[in-house]
């Protein structure tokens, strides 16, 4: 891996929940491996976490199949001596301190981050990954963010260390990445040990053991913005089947099962943002089960934290156990609009071609799920087509 070459999120890490900060950690990986660039992963700094990493909810080993170069921050990384080193400190700069009563307080969970040595390649001013006057990176491809108007212009493509923000509207997240390299991200998308435990000890007592088949939904509101933005981000032709699941209750649901041939199956499990108690209720009436403790998980700007205590006595971060319970099902029932249902979906994709369901009836279209889903709406190629609210697309006609 680079000793004298890395690549830095900062100085705003992520936007938004976790599933956000997924799809970030997706993009600068891809960046970093396409531009030979040793990954330095900082934990979550944004509206809803102050101090999370990945390795609570993820198997880090398993993403180096992806990219072997990565780092967390809190390790000693770019110790070598550096060619000219400012005392000003890209890791300082980047990562600032966590506050006494964030996760940080739970033991193991987030170690003080590397200090670095003054003189050494940590030590220097990075540079930004992205050229300011190149307008908006939106949308963008990961070729074109590592290309020669970004990552490899003359003064950005040899310096040691460069740093890109992870925010949605102008930062990594709405990077578009390679279908093939973002296939290979969520093949190697696994839960870390105490998730895995969790899901496991859930699924035996909850819903007949470890092999147990049943039905997931994901239901997400978006703050009461659903049905608005499906009508302002996709064509009309596409719209109101993705407004459908925006107000999905056990009806839908059962019918969009019936329709799959899966009607025996009667398990059901159910992920929800409690943002609509109506469609909880509804579905609990109906025997939905809920991997759920009230902590209001997914409301805009909520707890702020997701660790619970689990089944084992050990901490474990809530919205990945949702995430592989919803993944692990015999068909997903969730929403396009939402990062969480198709994060739930590139995994199931990607790690066995698993059915999901993400608008009602299903759009046709002979491109596949990387093209569309997972493509996002702010992906694809140039239309003449215009969404419900007259914006010309650029994406969405899946």
């Amino acid at each position: 891996c680079p000793e004298d070459r890395f690549l830095l999120l900062g100085p705003r890490t992520y936007t938004g929940g976790f599933n956000n900060m997924l799809m970030t950690l997706e993009n600068i990986m891809i960046a970093a491996k396409l531009s030979n660039r040793t990954l330095i992963i900082p934990p979550s700094r944004n509206e809803r976490y102050n101090w999370l990493r990945f390795d609570a909810a993820l198997d880090m080993e398993q993403l180096r199949n992806v990219w072997p170069c990565f780092i967390g921050s809190d390790q000693p990384w770019g110790t070598l001596p550096a060619p000219t080193a400012p005392s000003d400190s890209a890791a300082r700069r980047l990562l600032g301190k966590p506050r006494a009563d964030s996760i940080a307080a739970h033991k193991g969970l987030a170690p003080s981050d590397y200090q670095p040595t003054p003189g050494s390649y940590a030590s220097m001013q990075p540079k930004q990954g992205l050229a300011k006057d190149q307008g908006s990176t939106v949308g963008l491809t990961s070729a074109e963010i590592v290309g020669e108007k970004h990552m490899s212009r003359p003064e950005a493509a040899d310096y040691p260390i460069l740093r890109i923000g992870g925010s949605a509207w102008g930062g990594m997240m709405t990077m578009c990445p390679d279908h093939k390299l973002s296939a290979e991200f969520w093949s190697n998308v696994k839960p870390s040990a105490a998730v895995k435990a969790e899901v496991d000890a859930f699924k035996e007592e909850k819903l007949g053991g470890a092999d147990a088949k049943y039905i997931s939904v994901h239901l997400r509101w978006l703050e009461g913005k659903c049905t608005g933005r499906s009508e302002s981000y996709y064509v009309k032709s596409v719209s109101r089947q993705i407004s459908a699941m925006c107000t999905n209750k056990y009806a839908l649901t059962s019918k969009i099962v019936q329709a799959s041939g899966l009607g025996h199956i009667k398990a059901l499990f159910l992920a929800s943002d409690r943002q609509r108690p109506e469609a909880d209720r509804d579905f609990e009436k109906n025997g939905a089960i809920s991997y759920d403790k009230g902590n209001k998980k997914d409301k805009y700007y909520g707890d702020g934290t997701h660790f619970v205590a689990g089944r084992a006595g050990d901490l474990v971060f809530e919205p990945a156990v949702d995430m592989f319970l919803l993944a692990g099902a015999e068909l997903f029932v969730g929403n396009m609009l939402s990062t969480f249902s198709t994060n739930v979906a590139a995994i199931r994709y990607a790690q066995g071609e698993k059915k999901s369901i993400l608008a009602w009836p299903e759009p046709k279209t002979t491109k596949t799920f990387w093209e569309c889903e997972r493509a996002h709406f702010w992906c694809g190629e140039p239309q003449e087509n215009f969404s419900s609210y007259g914006h010309t697309k650029n994406h969405g006609t899946c």
